[in-house]
């Protein structure tokens, strides 16, 4: 009778966790439901594209990467369709070890892309309510305010419009702070905090030295607290911050190890003039904030959101205090050398940020973030109406004033982002490449770097960051009109100085080439593409050797990929390519996953309740 009380007891208790837990469950259900409706209208025309902003120039890193993978069943370590043969790997913006290349992987980039897009804002959207609802303490329709107004402002919209997509990968900031701010009691979230955290490495850009900063900066905020007259000091925060930091570049090593060896390399340093492009003044900081702008430097959620955002930081600046001193830093920040006080250059003496420009774009999410906390904190004013109908329908009514005419003017922008046709396509039966005549915008199709990867040539004037070398010879010269003209100067994707001697092309691939020679003098036998360490052959010696007919004058001439065969025979070369680091990087990356997952099973806790939130 005993164990029968104590069986109807639980499933009662149940019954009511359950009933208590169906508002929650609603309101995550209505936030996913207007996620998958605003994005909608870029599935409806679902292979269509866009040509404007940088969205070619990353399709053309996805479609790169996929093609080796399938066409190839090659690790792409490198590529041969951009900049005449480039360790793609290494590259930041690379997207193939990126979890989230499964989509692209699967769907194609075209679809794939937006699947990601769709992806950021689900991600922001659940983790800026659980942040808010669960760690923050926000009533539930603060909760929701906060969550609508930060996925349907314009922000990750003005990502999409320009091409600067892999940015939406700060939407893993709210979850990331979330974890963090709990890890402070439960060092299970260390963990936790790293997983996303290690995902914005993937993305290159600023995103993971930014996000960091912002914690640092807020761990640093947490660690003084002032008792009436006396200072007390905390640094449980920055430790966390330490190792979390450091689980997820372990998990990243994959992709840090070839990164940073590349990065070493060469210098990105941008001039004084384009380091402070797209900065705010006074006028455009107002406009950003105010006015309904898709622009890369908008940060603009709504005039109501704004107006209330103020109201929470008058009357509730205790408890958001550290909220509202980071905004301040980070307007500074995102007003560069037009700040009064000029932390810009400041930073821009540390390793990574002195590479950065355009301080408007990278640290305006951080307003737009703050202007989303304090619109859902104002809705704490409505706690005096706790259990009356009215509360609610206050509560509701200001999220349809405050959401409602932003979801609809950007659900209909979403409606023009991917408006483009895909070209015809003629995919060539043999590798070759292509260079453009002169420089002008935009570029004519044959000499567009993702239309070509689809084609199955490489583009040799890429547009491109981290230019290395530069080094091959264009079987083709692409006019204004897009026409392919012949180069007199080419000889060949391989071929002998010494004419004497023959060489044929009988395999070519991203990682393996294979060339029958024939060689009646001792000679250099030359590849078609730039010279890199990282080759290896069985004949002979790899050198690098800088051909000078055919090609425009430029500093990037490294050098083509050279086999010095210093005997007389028939050789079957093989050229082999592969990147050390990255199996180094593997090797810790997969370590880290595993270790973490372990512990992680070993020290499972019974879930937090929501009234069981950190207090910041």
């Amino acid at each position: 009778m005993v164990a029968k009380f104590q069986v109807l007891q639980e499933a009662k208790m149940t019954g009511k966790s359950i009933f208590k837990r169906w508002p929650e469950l609603v309101t995550i259900l209505v936030i996913v439901s207007l996620v998958f409706v605003f994005f909608l209208p870029i599935f409806i025309h679902i292979h269509s594209i866009r040509r404007g902003g940088d969205w070619l120039q990353h399709y053309s890193f996805y479609a790169s990467a996929r093609r080796i993978i399938l066409d190839y069943h090659q690790i792409p370590f490198r590529t041969p369709y951009f900049e005449g043969g480039y360790p793609m790997l290494a590259h930041p913006q690379d997207p193939s070890l990126d979890p989230i290349f499964l989509f692209p992987l699967i769907f194609g980039e075209v679809v794939g892309m937006k699947v990601i897009m769709l992806f950021y804002s689900l991600i922001g959207s659940l983790g800026m309510y659980y942040l808010t609802r669960w760690v923050l303490r926000f009533t539930r329709t603060g909760a929701l305010l906060a969550t609508l107004v930060f996925a349907f402002g314009n922000w990750l919209l003005s990502r999409m419009m320009d091409g600067n997509f892999d940015e939406g990968y700060f939407f893993t900031f709210p979850l990331i702070l979330a974890f963090f701010l709990k890890s402070e009691k439960d060092k299970r979230y260390l963990i936790y905090s790293a997983f996303p955290l290690a995902l914005t490495i993937f993305a290159a850009k600023y995103v993971f030295p930014i996000i960091s900063l912002y914690l640092g900066l807020f761990a640093l905020l947490k660690s003084f607290t002032l008792k009436g007259r006396s200072l007390r000091t905390n640094f449980v925060l920055p430790k966390n911050l330490v190792i979390v930091i450091v689980l997820a570049v372990m998990l990243a090593s994959v992709k840090v190890m070839p990164m940073v060896k590349l990065l070493s390399s060469v210098s990105i340093k941008p001039d004084d003039i384009w380091a402070h492009d797209r900065q705010y003044d006074w006028q455009s900081l107002q406009a950003s904030v105010a006015k309904n702008q898709i622009r890369l430097e908008s940060s603009y959620v709504g005039v109501l959101a704004l107006a209330l955002c103020g109201v929470a930081f008058v009357l509730y600046f205790k408890e958001l205090k550290r909220f509202i001193i980071l905004l301040g830093i980070f307007t500074l920040l995102a007003m560069g050398s037009n700040a009064p006080i000029n932390l810009y250059d400041i930073i821009r003496k540390l390793p990574i940020f002195d590479t950065m420009h355009a301080p408007a774009k990278y640290f305006n999410f951080f307003i737009m973030f703050s202007i989303c906390l304090g619109a859902g904190k104002s809705l704490q004013l409505l706690e005096g109406w706790k259990g009356t109908i009215w509360a609610r329908i206050t509560g509701l009514g200001i999220i349809l004033l405050g959401v409602g005419p932003l979801f609809i003017g950007n659900l209909r922008v979403q409606k023009s982002v991917f408006t483009d046709e895909m070209p015809p396509i003629r995919k060539e039966e043999s590798f070759f490449q292509v260079e453009l005549e002169g420089a002008f915008w935009p570029r004519p199709d044959n000499a567009d770097q993702y239309f070509n990867v689809l084609r199955n040539v490489g583009t040799i004037d890429s547009y491109f960051l981290l230019n290395i070398s530069r080094s091959s010879v264009p079987k083709y010269i692409v006019s204004k009109d897009n026409q392919q003209v012949p180069n007199p100067h080419y000889r060949g994707e391989v071929f002998f100085l010494d004419d004497v001697n023959q060489a044929e092309l009988v395999y070519f691939s991203p990682n393996k080439i294979l060339v029958k020679a024939t060689v009646y003098r001792p000679g250099l036998l030359l590849i078609n593409q730039n010279y890199d360490k990282n080759w290896r052959t069985n004949v002979g010696h790899l050198e690098p050797y800088k051909l000078k007919e055919g090609l425009r004058e430029n500093k990037l001439n490294k050098g083509l990929l050279a086999v010095r065969i210093a005997n007389k025979g028939d050789f079957l070369v093989q050229l082999s390519y592969s990147v050390p680091a990255f199996y180094i990087g593997l090797v810790i990356s997969c370590a880290t996953f595993v270790v973490l997952v372990v512990l992680l099973i070993r020290n499972r806790k019974p879930a937090a309740r929501p009234g069981e939130c950190t207090n910041i």
